[in-house]
């Protein structure tokens, strides 16, 4: 799939270990694939997307400061986006959003692998347009 070589995408996680966690099976899963930006707060969204340009975002719903999902609201975000929780009551707080994953935690590596299966398929979809 020519599409979904070598992309970037960021990633938005305020733990530590699960942040590891992703990046090392992002890594395992689609070496070709490059982590351009990552944060572990609601404050790093606004320069990830502006200056960072990721194809797609891998995220957590509550960061270290907030939501995630309030300020992608807020600031129009419609990038393509995993998100991983803890927290299934926080699931509904995705409606709107171009969500094209989301699981709750603990986070296997099949449920990444579902995850970037679903991304490749939306940006090869896009790309034939």
């Amino acid at each position: 799939m020519e599409a979904t070589h070598n992309l970037k995408y960021a990633l938005l996680e305020d733990e530590y270990l699960t942040g590891r966690y992703l990046q090392a099976t992002v890594s395992e899963l689609r070496p070709a694939y490059m982590m351009c930006a990552s944060g572990d707060s609601v404050k790093h969204i606004a320069h990830i997307i502006i200056n960072k340009r990721p194809d797609f975002i891998i995220s957590g719903i509550r960061l270290s400061d907030g939501l995630t999902p309030a300020e992608f609201k807020r600031l129009g975000c419609n990038l393509p986006t995993v998100f991983f929780t803890a927290y299934a009551d926080c699931i509904p707080q995705l409606e709107g959003l171009n969500v094209v994953h989301s699981a709750l935690k603990p986070i296997s590596k099949c449920e990444v692998e579902i995850a970037m299966e679903k991304i490749e398929a939306l940006l090869a979809a896009r790309s034939r347009r």
